[in-house]
């Protein structure tokens, strides 16, 4: 970073070297010779993967350690037409996302049906936790919008706003509903609570779609003078042609979370090998057996929707979701430790849309996570237990 004039930051150089491998896997490569599945395939073709190696040389002759350092990647994504997307994230997978702001995109550019979903997804790194922050603004001049210069791009990286307050649980990240700091804007799975399509506080009302960036960011780390570490992170892409239980939007967002990012995090720690890149059609079995066809029936795996409200709660809350057919349900809530707290529903049901009462009074405060298997479907949420406010005055 030392080769011209920082001109955006205004910033000294920091002595950073940083090399950039880009790559990605082909499906005969991904087929043969790594020996993964026709739909994990194509979830690997359809990805892109980066290893960035940073060797920290400092500044003049007796250069001191780089320390707390971050790695940030900065996307704006304008999947599709660029005016109407959503973001979320996934803290477990590591993963923040773009997808469609409804199952229709309009516009030049648009995808019209069957909008795609975009993934980046961090592998690997100096730092102890490869996702340290998913952060989201749009494109503006408030202190939810773009970052005006180094400082303000570093708070971003800490998961801080512009004017360095703390994102907060809830809403648009400043207005959560019990001041919870938080490093992960939208992490649950829409429709659930807290994500794009459900914001405020479990009432279920949406955000307007709009022209989205997002930032995704590694750290802290420090760097001795002479050090060099690397950071390994991909962009798996998906879209959903076939599945009509749920909008086509978010349908494409299932395929990318439930089967493009496990199919790419399987791929972690794998560098990149010149040998691979060099691999004929000759150095591979002969002759090439032909991809398997998919079986006609409906995947085995597809995301359901359900939803917890209040949340966060500080005692009594509702699990809502639809079925499509009767199927047997299981309904289990566990703690951040993965744990099982409780069985809600283990019986067969009738398709139509179902509630379920939770009593989360005597539990501790804290995020829990429900899940919900129902014949093929499988869906997921967080739920939060506060204190009631009497209770955190009194304490």
């Amino acid at each position: 970073d030392r080769g011209n004039v920082h001109r955006w930051g205004d910033t000294p150089p920091i002595g950073l070297e940083v090399a950039v491998t880009a790559y990605t896997v082909s499906a005969p490569m991904a087929f043969h010779r790594i020996g993964r599945s026709r739909e994990e395939t194509e979830h690997i073709r359809h990805a892109t993967f980066y290893r960035l190696t940073l060797t920290y040389q400092g500044v003049g002759a007796d250069p001191a350690p780089l320390d707390s350092a971050y790695f940030g990647l900065f996307m704006d994504p304008d999947l599709g037409q660029f005016s109407d997307d959503y973001v979320g994230s996934d803290p477990s997978a590591e993963v923040g996302y773009v997808y469609n702001g409804d199952d229709f995109d309009e516009g030049t550019g648009g995808y019209g049906a069957h909008p795609a979903a975009l993934g980046a997804v961090m592998f690997d790194g100096p730092a102890e936790k490869p996702l340290s922050a998913f952060v989201y603004w749009n494109n503006g001049g408030s202190v939810q919008s773009n970052p005006a210069d180094a400082v303000e791009a570093y708070q971003y990286m800490q998961a801080l706003w512009r004017d360095g307050r703390p994102i907060e649980f809830g809403g648009s990240g400043r207005d959560g509903t019990n001041g919870m700091p938080t490093r992960y804007m939208f992490p649950d799975l829409p429709p659930g609570y807290w994500s794009e399509y459900n914001p405020g506080y479990g009432d279920g009302i949406s955000n307007t779609p709009a022209n989205r960036r997002l930032f995704i960011s590694h750290g802290p780390f420090t760097l001795q003078p002479g050090e060099t570490a690397t950071v390994d992170f991909a962009l798996p892409w998906a879209r959903e042609m076939t599945n009509t239980l749920v909008p086509q939007n978010l349908a494409s967002l299932y395929r990318l979370l439930l089967g493009a990012v496990p199919a790419v995090t399987w791929l972690r720690g794998l560098a990149p090998d010149p040998a691979l890149a060099t691999i004929t059609p000759e150095d591979l079995p002969q002759p090439l057996p032909p991809l398997p066809e998919p079986p006609p029936e409906v995947p085995e795996r597809y995301a359901l929707a359900a939803a917890a409200y209040p949340n966060p709660t500080t005692g009594q809350a509702t699990i809502r979701y639809e079925l499509p057919e009767a199927v047997p349900v299981r309904l289990v809530v566990y703690d951040a430790l993965g744990r099982e707290v409780v069985v809600l529903v283990d019986e067969a049901q009738e398709a139509g849309f179902h509630t379920v009462a939770v009593d989360a009074s005597g539990w501790a405060s804290g995020a829990y996570v429900y899940h919900i298997a129902a014949g093929r479907l499988r869906g997921s949420g967080r739920l939060t237990r506060v204190e009631p406010p009497s209770s955190r005055i009194a304490n």
